[in-house]
């Protein structure tokens, strides 16, 4: 059997848990005897000879829909990972400190009710843009659907607006941990006492981004006294928020930012 993994065209040079996946997934694959390729959505001119696609990542819509409009007009079938959860109420934070009307609705109503409102209405909206309508058919359109937990796939029923049919073309697939990270114990490094002076802190590794709440973690640590370090990128679409994080970090003091290793 010859499978086609397929993801967004930035996955290398800017990483995230789609790209693992798709890594860990090709190296299961090819564990058990099957020819597993990974492309782009910009590498697909050439797609004789695949039984199979497996496209991943529905939250980046535009370039999945792109990718399955394109496998499927050369008569592949077409599985969908689809790494999905709404931040509904985290965009509310931001909401509520960046725009009139919703800090205005937090003072007079009181955060929650306010919360509550908000995400209301982004999914009362939601099913007239673009993005929901793209997303929806790529979830139609695929063969199976892999969300990473029955919650997910749950979300994504209600989300879209989905019937009953749907869950049965869904198979849910857990992400693993790796067990070659845990075996031996990982024990502290001197390299890394050697190279920043620093030892028994908090370690946060992923992109900066809002969807991995370093501003949280910073304030929930605020009065605590131990070292904070995260290690990764900002992410390319919000780098105003690895701003926010540095000064916020400045701010408590005891904070390391690095870059991905």
């Amino acid at each position: 059997m010859r499978v086609l993994l397929v993801i967004r065209a930035a996955a290398q040079r800017n990483l995230g848990g789609d790209t693992i996946q798709l890594q860990k997934t090709q190296a299961a694959l090819q564990a058990l005897g099957v020819q597993a390729e990974a492309r782009t959505v910009g590498e697909l001119d050439a797609l004789a000879g695949y039984d199979l696609a497996h496209v991943f990542n529905l939250q980046t819509a535009e370039a999945s829909w792109a990718a399955l409009r394109a496998l499927q007009a050369r008569g592949l079938p077409v599985v969908l990972s689809s790494i999905y959860w709404h931040m509904l109420d985290h965009w509310f934070e931001f909401a509520a400190e960046q725009t009139a009307l919703w800090r205005g609705l937090a003072r007079g109503l009181g955060r929650p009710a306010a919360r509550r409102l908000y995400v209301a209405w982004q999914r009362r909206k939601a099913p007239a843009t673009p993005v929901w309508q793209t997303q929806r058919r790529l979830l139609e359109r695929a063969v199976r659907v892999l969300p990473n937990s029955q919650s997910e796939a749950d979300l994504l029923r209600a989300t879209f607006n989905l019937n009953g049919a749907f869950q049965h073309k869904v198979d849910v697939v857990p992400n693993g941990i790796d067990p070659l990270l845990y075996d031996p114990a990982p024990a502290p490094s001197q390299e890394f006492l050697a190279q920043h002076g620093w030892r028994d802190f908090v370690l946060e590794v992923g992109v900066i981004s809002p969807v991995k709440n370093q501003l949280g973690l910073i304030r929930a640590l605020w009065d605590v006294p131990v070292p904070l370090v995260f290690i990764g990128k900002p992410a390319e679409a919000l780098p105003e928020y690895a701003g926010q994080c540095r000064a916020l970090g400045a701010q408590r003091g005891n904070v390391l930012f690095l870059e991905r290793m």
